[in-house]
């Protein structure tokens, strides 16, 4: 990116978040992705393990000069499991060739995470898939987010995207069960080092019962709060 005050600033449009305002901008020749935070401080954490991650080599978007990160032509994993629940539902899929699929990508997060962790000692904490994206071409999966990252264990992270893998929409379809029952295998064996397979399973468990929680006190939907 150049430094010329001649460059425009265009907004070209915004970007789910539940926390915070984030946009894709085009600057220049480079499209870039604007991120407000609530707090400066909450800015601050994010910077700093952003750049432990990129030290240690860990796939993050690149840092910018103005506080925002270049963009990633990549789908999140929650992208990838939505596509497959649509191309199986017009048959043009397997459940065994989406599940495959999905499985090489969910690794590559679990790995991800692991690294994570020994480059910078915390986990994620938010592990939403929208959280992450997986070039599957290049096979890189990027993580995004890391402003609810903190001290703890990897296999809390693991366990809880388990949990999410299995909860969103349509939950624990057939698909959902393939990739997790073939994921629950590889960790179950050891395929993914640095993990405890036994405490996946206990954070799993335990976030699944989380989520359970929080749809039981879910208002009913009526007109005007459909989501």
């Amino acid at each position: 990116m150049t430094d010329s005050k001649a460059e425009r600033l265009s907004v070209l449009g915004d970007l789910p978040s539940k926390k915070n305002n984030v946009c894709r901008v085009q600057w220049g020749s480079e499209v870039l992705v604007i991120k407000r935070f609530a707090t400066p401080e909450a800015a601050a954490v994010e910077q700093t393990l952003r750049q432990r991650a990129a030290a240690a080599g860990l796939a993050v978007p690149a840092a910018a000069p103005v506080l925002a990160t270049v963009y990633q032509d990549a789908p999140t994993l929650l992208d990838l499991l939505e596509v497959a629940e649509e191309r199986l539902a017009r048959h043009a899929t397997t459940v065994a060739a989406a599940a495959a699929s999905l499985s090489v990508a969910w690794q590559a997060l679990f790995r991800w995470l692991v690294a994570f962790h020994e480059a910078t000692g915390h986990i994620v904490g938010d592990v939403n898939a929208r959280n992450f994206l997986y070039d599957a071409q290049a096979a890189t999966l990027y993580g995004l987010d890391f402003e609810d990252a903190r001290p703890g264990a990897p296999e809390e992270d693991v366990g809880r995207a388990l949990a999410f893998l299995l909860n969103y929409d349509p939950v624990e379809s057939p698909l959902k069960r393939a990739v997790c029952d073939d994921l629950r295998a590889r960790l179950a064996a050891g395929e993914i080092e640095g993990l405890q397979y036994a405490r996946i399973e206990a954070f799993c468990r335990d976030e699944q019962a989380a989520i359970q929680r929080r749809r039981a006190v879910r208002p009913p939907v009526t007109e005007g709060n459909e989501r």
